[in-house]
């Protein structure tokens, strides 16, 4: 159980910082072409790093009874992971949406015309094979 809660901690803060690492990086690139662009939520907030040696302590003096708060933190802290990754993914579409909305636009409309052109080689073979 203690490996599981360390590994849960330990993967949650790398990811984390992996993650703000590529937002700073989408939020710089944007900032040169709009200085205006607003900030991602997920550089506001920081994963907590859970120390493993003290709370396996703590629980051992608890007598068990501290794992029950270290199974709230770990569960609180994806949760509250999952609620950031949320706002950001809605913050860089809509950055996208509103900065972008031509190239968004040209790209539904290739996919767009990729759909009508194969929609119509199929009629196309359907009506060939109708003829034979």
């Amino acid at each position: 159980m203690f490996y599981i809660f360390r590994f849960l901690n330990r993967d949650l803060v790398k990811h984390k910082k992996a993650e703000k690492r590529v937002y700073e990086l989408v939020y710089e690139a944007l900032k040169t072409m709009h200085p205006l662009a607003p900030k991602p939520v997920i550089l506001e907030k920081e994963a907590p790093e859970r120390p493993t040696v003290p709370y396996i302590i703590l629980t051992i003096l608890a007598l068990g009874i501290f794992i029950v708060y270290w199974v709230y933190v770990v569960n609180n802290d994806w949760n509250k992971h999952v609620e950031i990754h949320e706002k950001s993914e809605r913050w860089l579409l809509d950055v996208l949406e509103k900065h972008y909305p031509r190239h968004l636009q040209r790209q539904a409309n290739t996919e767009a015309s990729k759909r009508h052109i194969h929609e119509q080689s199929r009629g196309m073979c359907g009506a060939a094979a109708g003829i034979f």
